[in-house]
């Protein structure tokens, strides 16, 4: 049989070699990848919704649901489950360090991971946990541009590439980003980028985003509204919106790795799932708006839906007045990055670019609404939601390239690209500053 097969791929092979240039093979096969991890990101979208639908109960404001206590604790359970005695493969390691290790050492991914993650980011997430699904989807896809490319009989001096176009692709999938895919693999993956590996990515990127796209019945899943110009007293107060999430970028940072530390560090993983699940459930029975991934609360935040921040809160079902959405607001930000790092490290299989632009969306929106009451300056709250996304996810992920454009694509704001920059580019120099500090300290206690 396996002569067969290998007869088959040499007469493949000549006939290709006959009538399709080299370049143009290749071109194709990206499409191909493209294609499919478009259609696997939307999957994984309409998956994770639907499951959400069935399993959330009808929420009444002013009241506690102790059903959503429990649901992320059992999501967690079966994505633990699922992957340690099911899958039997560590899916936990992030794409970067996947990608690396087959630099290292080439291999092709076994067939199973091209759905094998969206299983179980649709288990963490459709259940409650509080996270995103970028990374699985970025895991999957790679696993699709390593199959494909072995089916399609690529050299494998490509394997590795076709696999970072993998990865890049089902980022530009699942945020309907093409350029925000390409960026990726450069700016998080830090892969190799060559002339032919720009062509195919590029290939690879647009198709999916068209894909995905078109799917989604030609509509961005962040839908932004707002007409307004952006204005250079916008600006100005941009600068200060930039510092502020740059500092709560240090505190999601710091709180998502003491979430780590304590989860990871368990030797025993069904107390880590319990104990992480129980963590995320009591978080999204406080505030439910942390539930799954929250693009419900960025649209509405980014559109002037101010209300949203505290919609089905548990123990206030009145009006809510500005000072209160401002506690609100604080509240989940305070909790976010723990409840990101409690889902991830405690068994969920889930990713963090979603949670960084909803917590993005808060902060815009709480920054916003305290100028307003504080200091009564008249400013757009969407505006400074939607710059708030590119500037906490700038923070977070170290990568201000792809936060900036996957806030600008995945919402159509393109008449807001100056301002979004400005806010990012401000936010990971805070971060990064911060971050320093933190090493020299760290350096002179070493001394």
């Amino acid at each position: 049989m396996r002569k067969m097969s290998i007869g088959r791929a040499v007469r493949f092979c000549r006939w290709r070699n006959r009538y399709i240039s080299d370049k143009i093979y290749l071109a194709i096969v990206a499409m191909l990848i493209g294609l499919v991890a478009g259609c696997a990101a939307h999957i994984l979208k309409y998956l994770i919704n639907w499951l959400a639908a069935i399993v959330r109960p009808a929420m009444h404001a002013g009241s506690l649901n102790f059903w959503l206590l429990i649901l992320p604790v059992i999501g967690i359970l079966l994505t633990g489950i699922y992957v340690r005695y099911i899958l039997k493969i560590n899916i936990y390691q992030g794409v970067p360090v996947l990608i690396n290790e087959l630099q290292q050492h080439p291999r092709s991914l076994p067939s199973k991971l091209m759905i094998a993650p969206i299983i179980a980011n649709t288990l963490t997430l459709g259940m409650g946990g509080s996270a995103g699904p970028d990374n699985p989807i970025a895991y999957a896809s790679a696993a699709i541009g390593s199959n494909l490319g072995r089916w399609f009989v690529i050299p494998r001096d490509y394997r590795t590439l076709f696999v970072a176009c993998g990865a890049g692709s089902g980022i530009a999938g699942v945020f309907t980003a093409p350029v925000a895919g390409l960026l990726y693999v450069a700016e998080v993956v830090k892969y190799p980028v060559t002339r032919v590996a720009v062509i195919l990515l590029a290939v690879c990127c647009l198709t999916s985003g068209i894909v995905a796209f078109m799917l989604a019945g030609m509509s961005f899943d962040v839908t932004f509204d707002y007409s307004g110009l952006p204005t250079w007293s916008l600006l100005a107060i941009g600068v200060l919106l930039g510092v502020c999430c740059g500092l709560y970028s240090y505190y999601y940072g710091f709180s998502k790795d003491k979430a780590e530390h304590y989860f990871g560090g368990m030797t025993n993983r069904w107390k880590a799932n319990l104990l992480s699940g129980l963590t995320v459930g009591v978080m999204v029975m406080l505030f439910p708006v942390l539930f799954s991934m929250g693009y419900n609360t960025i649209i509405a935040l980014i559109n002037g839906h101010n209300e949203t921040i505290g919609v089905d809160f548990p123990f206030y079902g009145g009006t809510l007045t500005p000072v209160m959405m401002i506690l609100l607001g604080g509240g989940v930000l305070l909790l976010k990055g723990f409840a990101n790092g409690a889902t991830m490290s405690g068994g969920g299989v889930a990713g963090e670019f979603t949670p960084s632009l909803f917590a993005g969306a808060v902060t815009g929106f709480v920054f916003a609404t305290t100028c307003q009451v504080c200091f009564g300056l008249e400013i757009p709250l969407p505006i400074f939601a939607l710059m708030g996304m590119a500037g906490v996810m700038a923070g977070v992920i170290g990568a201000p390239l792809t936060a900036i454009f996957i806030t600008i694509e995945m919402s159509g704001a393109y008449h807001y690209f100056l301002p979004v920059t400005l806010v990012a580019v401000v936010s990971i120099a805070v971060k990064k500053f911060l971050d320093s500090t933190e090493a020299k300290k760290g350096y002179i206690l070493k001394l």
